[in-house]
This record gives structure tokens, C-alpha cells and sequence, in this order.
């Protein structure tokens, strides 16, 4: 593919170094995640920018990690057997490693029992995910009850199951906007429900210790990250000429501030799905608009 730099104007070009810089640092702290293993990651970043696929992507790479997927809104006890399978698997499989890909889930915090599952599971001094509360084993799918009666027969004393992690287990988690941290924390006043919630939502952050990472981008950026994916990679815009990409990507940038959406799915899905089913200029040109206020 011709270079980027043969199109585009040097402002747009460093843009296009930024957000190249912006997406190998993500790409490197992911599989660094996995193949080190030894904490649990923590990436903040805006939506839209393939932050999910980039994860399971490297995941691939290390088929002797157990991936599990945790996304949208979930209840404890989803949430108790979910895991209940996904180690019960892992174990049938043989394989002591487990990363749990927490995926966008800003609602999973809503609920206090949630916060106090993940205070739990993601401190290294306990290590272990606790469900006290009983199930009726004949509402549960097959795989379901299998996974849950192996794990309570390891304590059959207790009216829910616990899974110790022996160090096995290990969370990766991406989201579109930071959780409170402590400095949040201190601008509430003491003993109000808000700055209870902020004290149980900061604990969650703090357990990540040096495995946060704050990939919050500018304008300039995000842009470059996604001109690079465009014009990179070859799965994206598929089919589409370097001219084709070059107008999309021109287009996004001067409309920045006028598009409903930034992301690599709006120039996929919106503008480019326009362009090749629209080839006319004139015709791409005004659909376009009605996704640019």
C-alpha cells in the first residue's frame, strides 16, 4: 500500500505517528498481560477504537490461557455461574492459567454485592471468588449443575460454592471511562451514600496497583489510531483504494466535530459501507452528512 504520508499533510501525518505510538503501547501492555501473567490489567480508553478485538486477538496467541469473556449487565449469581463453568472447563482442559476479560462493563459496578465480589476476587491476599447464597441445581442447564456440584463438592458444608485461584486467575479489564479513585474519593464528604460507593468503586481501581493504565486520547490521536487501522489493515474498508481510504479518513477529520460517532466501526459500517454501495461522489458525499450534524 502506498505510504500514508503521500496523501496526507504532515499535521495529518504526525496525527497518524500518534495514534500508531497510541495503539502500540495498548497492543504491548495486552501482551505483556499475557505473557507475564503476574497481575491483573487495568486499560482505560475510548470506545469504538477495536480495544475488545485486540484482546482476544492476542488471546489467540496463547493457547494455553483460558479466556473468559465477561460483558454487558449481570446479576451475582450470572455472574457466580458463569465463572463456576468457565473454571470448571479450565480444569477439565487441564489448563492453570484463566484471564478473565472483563469487557466494557461499567454496570457490572452498580449493584454493592458486584463491588464485593471484585474486592474480593481481585486482591492477590484472597484470591478465591465466594458464592454464600444457595442454588436450586434444577433450574441450571446441564453444564451449569455439573460445573457448580464440582465445585461445592470441594466444601459440601457450605450453602453456596468457593473457588480458590491459587494464582491462576488473572483480570483483564477495558472500559470507555475510569472508575473513582482515590482522589475522587477525597472531594466527597465522609458517611454519604455517594462517598460510599465512590470508597467501594475506588478499593476496585486500587487493586490493579501499577497494572492501571490511562489511554485516554486526544482529538489527534484517536484519529491517527484510527487512520492507521484503515489504512493498515487490509481487513478493514475491504476492497477499498488508497484514494477511497484517503477521502474516508480527510472526510472524518473535518467533520470531527460534526460526526455522530468516532470509531472504527462508524468508518466501516456508515461511511464506507455509503461509499461502496453508493460510488457516485455526489451520492456518498450526502449520506455522508447525514451522519455528520
Amino acid at each position: 500500500m502506498t505510504e500514508f504520508n503521500e496523501y496526507f499533510t504532515d499535521g495529518l501525518f504526525a496525527n497518524y505517528i500518534k495514534g500508531r505510538e497510541a495503539r502500540s503501547m495498548f497492543t504491548e501492555i495486552v501482551e505483556d498481560f499475557f505473557e507475564d501473567f503476574d497481575q491483573h490489567v487495568y486499560i482505560v480508553g475510548q470506545a469504538g477504537v477495536g480495544k475488545t478485538y485486540l484482546v482476544e486477538q492476542t488471546a489467540t496467541q496463547y493457547p494455553d490461557i483460558h479466556l473468559v469473556r465477561i460483558e454487558g449487565q449481570m446479576t451475582a449469581y450470572h455472574f457466580a455461574k458463569q465463572i463456576a463453568v468457565e473454571m470448571y472447563i479450565a480444569e477439565l482442559e487441564g489448563k492453570d492459567k484463566i484471564a478473565v476479560y472483563l469487557d466494557d462493563i461499567n454496570t457490572l459496578f452498580s449493584k454493592i454485592d458486584m463491588m464485593d465480589i471484585f474486592k474480593i476476587v481481585l486482591d492477590p491476599s484472597k484470591d478465591r471468588f465466594s458464592y454464600n447464597k444457595g442454588l436450586n441445581l434444577g433450574a441450571l442447564e446441564e453444564i451449569e449443575r455439573d460445573a457448580i456440584e464440582y465445585w461445592k463438592s470441594k466444601d459440601p458444608n457450605r450453602s453456596g460454592f468457593e473457588i480458590h485461584f491459587n494464582g491462576r486467575v488473572k483480570f483483564i479489564m477495558t472500559m470507555n471511562t475510569a472508575l473513582p479513585n482515590k482522589d475522587d474519593l477525597s472531594r466527597e464528604k465522609p458517611g454519604t451514600d455517594k462517598y460510599t460507593k465512590l470508597a467501594n468503586l475506588a478499593a476496585i481501581t486500587s487493586r490493579f496497583g501499577d497494572g492501571y493504565e490511562n489511554l485516554i486520547m486526544d482529538r489527534e490521536q484517536m484519529w491517527g489510531w484510527i487512520a492507521y487501522v484503515v489504512w493498515t489493515d487490509p481487513t478493514m474498508c475491504e476492497g477499498a483504494t488508497c484514494e477511497q481510504r484517503y477521502e474516508i479518513l480527510q472526510f472524518l477529520w473535518d467533520g470531527w466535530d460534526r460526526a455522530n460517532e468516532h470509531s472504527l466501526r462508524f468508518v466501516e459500517t456508515v461511511m464506507w459501507k455509503v461509499m461502496k454501495k453508493k460510488p457516485s461522489r455526489k451520492d456518498y458525499i450526502a449520506r455522508w452528512n447525514r451522519h455528520f450534524k
